[in-house]
């Protein structure tokens, strides 16, 4: 079973409903105690800014559970602000901190055009070995942000 993470800051709604259309059992928590060894994989979904979304994960206590999920072997997924919430700090209007399960800081794309929109392949420098297991570098993946 899917646990897709409810703080209050994304669009859980639509990630439930695509989890659904494919076929997967998802569950929307809405309290970090929810989440247990009965799921399989742990979603963060996240629209907005990093600030709020940041200061959302710590006062709910979702930032610690998540952290320690992660840690203890369980597999997390962010989409959107969600990934970026993984990293260890953002720079979008101040500098806040991030899950720090991914080494980096998330800052301002330096692209001619933001918000950056389109198909990109994405190359691996210095991941850690199985960061993201059968996915290669190369992999082409699409955008719509302006900060990565």
């Amino acid at each position: 079973m899917i646990a897709v993470v409810d703080y209050q800051v994304g669009n859980t709604g639509n990630v439930i409903r695509a989890f659904d259309r494919l076929g997967e059992d998802a569950r929307l928590l809405s309290s970090p105690e929810e989440l247990n060894g009965e799921f399989s994989l742990a979603v963060l979904p996240g629209v907005g800014a990093y600030g709020p979304a940041s200061e959302r994960l710590s006062t709910s206590g979702w930032g610690s559970r998540l952290t320690e999920w992660a840690k203890s072997g369980g597999a997390l997924l962010g989409i959107c602000l969600g990934m970026q919430l993984l990293c260890e700090k953002g720079l979008e209007n101040g500098s806040f901190s991030g899950l720090g399960l991914i080494p980096g800081d998330v800052t301002l794309l330096g692209a001619s055009k933001i918000p950056h929109m389109g198909w990109n392949s994405v190359e691996w420098t210095g991941t850690p070995e199985g960061f993201i297991p059968g996915i290669s570098s190369g992999t082409y993946f699409y955008f719509v942000h302006s900060y990565a």
